[in-house]
């Protein structure tokens, strides 16, 4: 937590498996500036993730939404006036869900993530690639890789162990659609993203052109926020 001293409150559902790890620096950066601005933020990981209790094969979605809602709960009990959430790819999709609903004041999105089963469908074909650099072609293809899962209940992605009902959460899990984004502010910095959500144009989302952090690779190691934090607090104050 970064205590601003403010009855003001932002929570920061953050993104999953390695784009968490590559963007913890990023978005402690961004917190820390938030905070100065005049919010308590606060940073958490799911069940499972990150530096919290459990092995990732625990991880589930239905866990992560009730993370979030606990947290928020944890704010208002701390005596928060206002509860903001902020949601970065993954966590974009939890706080759409949450938006407009138990009080909560703004909802702003950093890169969305808003079809879950296209996102899984990704991250599976992802690790089917990465066996080529391994071992030099695929071992599993996203074909074999479901029939594993349904024979062991887990299958390792980028070195995580997910669980059946963790890719069965993701699958069946609808997608976040234009009546769900009222009044939630959209924060992009690359714009490939408007191909695979059309609607998010519709939303008049804020495009950083100088935000360079990268979730799906370490070929960028650059942590500024500046322009990112300024447009988030921009849309905050709406």
């Amino acid at each position: 937590m970064y205590d601003s001293g403010s009855s003001r409150w932002l929570v920061m559902a953050p993104p999953l498996f390695e784009e968490l790890a590559r963007t913890r620096k990023f978005c402690v950066n961004a917190a820390r500036k938030i905070a100065r601005a005049g919010f308590n933020v606060v940073r958490f990981d799911y069940y499972g993730t990150g530096l919290s209790e459990g092995k990732f094969e625990d991880f589930t979605l239905s866990q992560a939404a009730c993370d979030l809602d606990t947290v928020i709960a944890m704010c208002r009990e701390r005596g928060a006036a206002q509860v903001s959430c902020l949601g970065f790819r993954f966590g974009a999709y939890l706080a759409a869900l949450r938006n407009s609903k138990d009080g909560v004041g703004r909802v702003i999105v950093w890169e969305p993530v808003f079809d879950l089963a296209a996102y899984i469908t990704e991250v599976l074909k992802a690790t089917a690639v990465d066996q080529i650099v391994t071992y030099g072609a695929i071992r599993f293809d996203q074909a074999a890789l479901m029939d594993k899962l349904a024979r062991e209940g887990r299958i390792l992605v980028n070195g995580y162990a997910l669980s059946l009902a963790a890719v069965e959460g993701f699958r069946n899990a609808r997608p976040i659609e234009r009546a769900d984004c009222q009044n939630i502010g959209v924060v992009l910095w690359r714009r490939s993203s408007l191909n695979k959500t059309p609607f998010l144009a519709e939303l008049q989302p804020v495009v950083c052109t100088t935000v360079k952090a990268a979730w799906d690779h370490i070929k960028f190691l650059d942590h500024e926020t500046g322009e990112l934090v300024e447009s988030t607090l921009g849309l905050l104050k709406c």
